[in-house]
């Protein structure tokens, strides 16, 4: 028997808790990262992976390290079915200067903890040429 899931987490309330965490000044991003991400949540993205809030808080450190003064931003609407949250995001410097962007697709528990992040670098790709994207 097929049934209907209604959402009923908050995909912008995700995606705030998701920045916030790589935002976070040193000093208060292990709290961060532990408030968005379950203990042994998984990221991934081309370059890296981690798992557990304390390698995420350290991935996180290591990305910043390289980029003094910047901060991710939020760069699309936010997409969300089925515990999944979907958004492009940018790597600004302190003038707002792009320097880097993706689109990161983030699972959620029932609470709306993020389990996993999957991670691309880039916008988000447009349809091949021809090709009508479905509506359902």
């Amino acid at each position: 028997m097929l049934t209907h899931m209604t959402e009923t987490l908050d995909g912008a309330r995700i995606a705030d808790r998701y920045f916030a965490a790589w935002n976070a000044p040193e000093s208060e991003r292990g709290a961060a990262v532990l408030r968005a991400y379950v203990a042994d949540a998984y990221y991934c993205d081309p370059l890296t992976e981690a798992r557990g809030v304390d390698a995420i808080a350290m991935m996180i450190g290591t990305v910043l390290d390289q980029f003094p003064g910047a901060s991710f931003r939020l760069a699309s609407t936010v997409d969300q079915h089925h515990h999944q949250t979907r958004f492009d995001w940018a790597l600004v410097d302190a003038s707002g200067a792009e320097q880097l962007s993706g689109i990161d697709v983030v699972v959620t528990d029932d609470a709306g903890a993020i389990t996993h992040v999957l991670g691309f670098f880039g916008r988000t790709p447009a349809p091949f040429p021809g090709v009508v994207p479905s509506t359902g």
